[in-house]
């Protein structure tokens, strides 16, 4: 992502717009706030995050900060950033700063006004300690000064250590050997002896007993997960099927259980997001938990009526996932591609990497069965239970409860693994503390609709003189005149254009058009259609080819949904399934206009968005069940 108007920075010295004026970000308060100084009358306050907007920067961009483990730096190296902190402190803060007062600070220490121009660079991005710290220079590794052939055979006989040869001293001897016959000198055995020293305990441990059991004993279990080193580092996220059932809306009458998905950020095991759907997981449940998770929350909690700060929003360097269909689909590949994160697949056969989110979802399903329509897992002594009969709440009642239980119990409780609540031990990866500095707060995305695109569904498609095809269904806009039949330069063949729609409502898709570095809305080519999901098309799709008809007929597709939707609300007092169907399309339209794809903006962007360049033509179903 490269618009700097999609996303805010919240670092020392960023402008902003806050309250209609311009306003310097000077310091961290807390998750929520900062301290701000009036452009204009040098004013200070302490703001809310979410009222600031995205100006600009008012200094040069400055390369990444030195990253290093505390654990290693020497004392005196700290004791060298504190100095150079409190030198250019005095600079850092001052408005209207001068090359002139950069020069007079410089002269009094003695230093050069480059120097502490570099020390400025370095510490203003972040405002930690660790940024100034001497740059740590590698420790070049003796060279070994035995003759090469003499190297390759020592490997060769450590690599039968300790299986074929037991013993240190049955390796010098067979090393010993060769060398004789070869005419060379032979190492010394305490030469042997440093090497089989050096060795990894689980290379050893491997060669004795397999490799299992060197992973067992060896490999990184989830409580001292290697990468989680701070916060937005590691998230997992998986599905949990909730064992409460729920009613619909409009009879108060059992439809079922839903699906939750869920994201940890393994550093704190704060929750960052998560989403409730009585569709089984797929990849719309994916992309709406990733969307929760990186999107600020403020506007998500005022639309559910609820009081209460979630100060969590950002891009995970990366994701951990399992090997479901919509973890391995393109949908996912493409849109960690776009927001720069990274995907690691939980290995077959190993659960322990997924040990956080799985832990979090026995968590949460524990509270869950205590609820009304909470069903407990058979063999309890519970077989006579009826949760469907105590089955109370509404989809979206039971959304508002997980919200709450999250932010105002989870979250504020000390879990066990960390042994603190987990938000305290988010905000002190993001502020820091006084034994560790922090990260600083991440970027906020400011552009939902352009978030919202990375996780929608895509095909490939091209333009035609009567639009564009998706399932049958025609969509069409005068702004696609001039990609009509269009020939791609590079393959000589019909240019394709990446085209995404909402399973919730297909009324519309959004053709990415590099040539506008944009996307464009694109409606039905009738009008007068109404807006329907993805689900209805494919019921009415197998219905139509049940009774031997096109399922291509658009003029069929849309009449056959109409009398679907009739039999539905027919049936719904009477049965189950027909009213989940029914508060299935309820829910849909809802949440479509609250995480759907906003309205597209008036302009433009004025840089590309997006590279799409280095993806692969492919035709994928990614938008249906995969369970």
């Amino acid at each position: 992502m490269t618009d700097k108007s999609k996303s805010l920075d919240i670092n020392p010295d960023v402008v902003v717009v806050h309250d209609g004026r311009l306003k310097r970000i000077r310091r961290a308060v807390d998750l929520d706030h900062v301290a701000v100084d009036d452009i204009e009358t040098g004013t200070c306050e302490i703001v809310l995050i979410s009222a600031l907007t995205v100006v600009g920067h008012d200094s040069p961009a400055s390369p990444p900060p030195q990253r290093v483990d505390v654990a290693d730096v020497p004392g005196a190296d700290w004791d060298i950033a504190r100095e150079r902190e409190k030198i250019i402190m005095s600079l850092i803060d001052k408005p209207g700063r001068t090359r002139a007062e950069v020069e007079e600070r410089a002269k009094e220490f003695g230093y050069e006004v480059t120097t502490l121009y570099r020390w400025m660079t370095d510490y203003e991005p972040t405002r930690t300690l660790e940024s100034l710290l001497p740059k740590q220079q590698s420790i070049a590794k003796g060279k070994s000064r035995l003759p090469k052939l003499v190297e390759d055979l020592i490997n060769l006989a450590l690599a039968k250590y300790p299986k074929e040869l037991n013993t240190i001293h049955e390796v010098y001897k067979e090393v010993k050997e060769r060398c004789k016959r070869l005419n060379l000198k032979p190492p010394h055995e305490g030469t042997i002896r440093n090497r089989t020293e050096n060795l990894p305990l689980p290379d050893v441990l491997a060669r004795r007993h397999g490799r299992k059991a060197a992973r067992d004993q060896f490999d990184p279990k989830p409580d001292h997960y290697e990468e989680a080193t701070h916060p937005l580092s590691v998230y997992q996220i998986d599905h949990l099927r909730m064992p409460t059932h729920v009613v619909d809306e409009k009879y108060r009458k059992p439809i079922g259980k839903a699906w939750a998905t869920l994201v940890i950020d393994v550093f704190s095991r704060t929750i960052p997001g998560f989403c409730v759907l009585l569709e089984a997981p797929g990849t719309m449940n994916l992309g709406l938990a990733m969307g929760h998770a990186i999107l600020p929350k403020e506007s998500w909690l005022a639309a559910r009526r609820i009081e209460a700060s979630w100060p969590l929003w950002g891009v995970p360097t990366v994701i951990h996932a399992d090997n479901a269909k919509e973890f391995r689909g393109n949908t996912l590949k493409l849109a960690a591609d776009n927001l720069k994160t990274r995907i690691e697949w939980r290995a077959v056969k190993t659960p322990e990497y997924g040990g956080h989110i799985e832990r979090l979802c026995g968590t949460l399903r524990r509270e869950l069965e205590r609820l009304p329509g909470g069903e407990l897992r058979p063999g309890k002594g519970n077989e006579d239970q009826e949760p469907e009969a105590e089955a109370c709440l509404t989809l979206r009642e039971l959304e508002r409860w997980i919200t709450l239980h999250i932010v105002n119990v989870y979250h504020k409780h000390v879990h066990t693994g960390i042994g603190l609540p987990p938000i305290v031990k988010f905000n002190d990866g993001i502020l820091g503390t006084d034994e560790s500095p922090g990260i600083g707060y991440p970027k906020r995305i400011l552009d939902e609709r352009w978030l919202r695109l990375q996780w929608m569904p895509f095909k490939y498609r091209t333009v035609q003189q009567y639009g564009i095809q998706w399932d049958g269904v025609h969509y069409w806009d005068p702004a696609l005149i001039p990609f009509i039949n269009t020939i791609d330069p590079e393959t000589g063949k019909s240019r394709l254009f990446i085209a995404r729609r909402d399973p919730r409502d297909i009324s519309r898709i959004y053709l990415w058009i590099p040539d506008l570095n944009d996307h464009l809305d694109v409606p039905y080519g009738t009008a007068s259609r109404p807006a329907v999901t993805v689900w209805e098309l494919r019921a009415a799709q197998a219905e139509l080819r049940k009774r031997g008809e096109s399922a291509t007929d658009e003029d069929a597709i849309f009449r056959t949904i109409e009398q679907q939707r009739q039999l539905v609300a027919e049936a719904a007092q009477k049965t189950k399934s027909a009213r989940r169907f029914e508060q299935r399309t309820r829910e849909s339209e809802r949440s479509v206009k609250e995480t759907g794809v906003g309205p597209k903006a008036p302009e433009a962007a004025t840089e590309p968005l997006l590279d799409y360049g280095h993806v692969v033509a492919f035709e994928e179903v990614d938008d249906g069940n995969s369970h």
